[in-house]
């Protein structure tokens, strides 16, 4: 978040919060979901919360298509090197490891979307790891790896599409009401 000072005609200072970064979200024509590369690298909650603030989680990956798709739009760089992914899967806490209760931000469990696209011997939970990377193990793009959450790395977001204007948008909005208010409040 970027944070900014707007001084109204009125005179009234105000500090204002808007996204830093704007996203260029992509439709997929299968599920009509939009989706999004969050490229700064972060720990998986940090990103999830980002996607939470412009009403989107990480993307749940239902099928081997929507994983293709993912990898083919979100997981590789400029210069076509291979870019791991936080997704919205994760593994409760108090689950059986390696391998139990793994579920979506969505609330649907693994074995409820019928797909998974785990790494040959992962999940493993060397550590701790309760959340899905897509895309860490070079020469197999587009498996899935359990992950330590603090890890910083980019992710994808998604959303449904509704044609709805982004969070900064409504911010603007609602700060013209205001300052209108204050502004025909003054002359009054």
């Amino acid at each position: 978040m970027c944070l900014c000072i707007a001084t109204a005609l009125t005179g009234v200072t105000m500090l204002v919060s808007v996204p830093a970064y704007s996203y260029e979200w992509v439709t997929w024509d299968r599920t009509g979901h939009e989706y999004a590369l969050i490229a700064d690298s972060a720990a998986w909650h940090d990103q999830q919360d980002t996607a939470a603030s412009l009403g989107a989680s990480l993307v749940s990956v239902e099928s081997a298509e929507e994983n293709q798709w993912v990898l083919d739009n979100f997981g590789w760089t400029k210069t076509n090197a291979q870019r791991a992914l936080w997704i919205g899967l994760y593994q409760p806490e108090g689950a059986l490891e390696p391998s139990g209760g793994w579920r979506w931000v969505t609330g649907q469990t693994l074995a409820e979307t019928g797909y998974a696209n785990w790494h040959p011997g992962e999940p493993n939970n060397q550590g701790d790891e309760d959340y899905g990377l897509m895309n860490w193990v070079c020469g197999s793009p587009g498996t899935w790896i359990d992950a330590h959450g603090s890890a910083p790395y980019a992710a994808v977001m998604e959303r449904d599409s509704d044609d709805s204007p982004e969070p900064a948008t409504w911010l603007l909005v609602g700060l013209s009401a205001i300052v209108g208010g204050l502004s025909r409040r003054r002359r009054a």
